[in-house]
């Protein structure tokens, strides 16, 4: 495919006729529509084939970030990439769950230390109270507590 005055080898061949390219705000959009006619693609379906990236010799997508549904209806798939892609969508759905629990927890050990320590300081003599509302005020860029403040 020629661009400009520009050659790009792309991963897999596209329909030269149906690509549009243009310049925008200094950014280059294009528009490929990919070849999948070969008879490579015959047996599996057209649906079958998933680029790793657009030009050789770039980095290559990450396929989790891909979400199948905003591309191809999971049905017009071959069943062996089915499987997959629901495997991976459970794996991905397995993983936002752990993550948003460990958030939780998180924010519960936060929230209970935050307690632990407010209870602490509240129970200091009242001179000592002073003593650290005064730090507190003379140096509002550090975050100054009372009591245990690592495991």
């Amino acid at each position: 495919m020629y661009c400009g005055k520009c050659a790009v080898a792309q991963w897999q061949p596209v329909l030269v006729d149906e690509t549009e390219w243009m310049v925008e705000d200094g950014v280059l959009e294009l528009k490929l529509i990919k070849d999948v006619r070969r008879d490579e693609n015959a047996r599996r379906g057209p649906s079958s084939e998933w680029w790793s990236g657009v030009i050789a010799g770039e980095p290559s997508l990450d396929r989790a970030k891909v979400v199948v549904d905003e591309y191809v209806r999971l049905e017009s798939l071959p069943p062996d990439q089915q499987a997959q892609m629901l495997r991976e969508h459970e794996l991905n759905a397995a993983a936002a769950r752990d993550k948003a629990e460990e958030a939780h927890e998180v924010r519960e050990r936060a929230n209970a230390d935050a307690a632990a320590a407010a209870a602490a300081e509240a129970a200091l003599p009242e001179q000592t109270r002073r003593r650290l509302e005064a730090l507190r005020a003379h140096f509002p860029e550090i975050p100054i507590e009372y009591g245990k403040t690592s495991d």
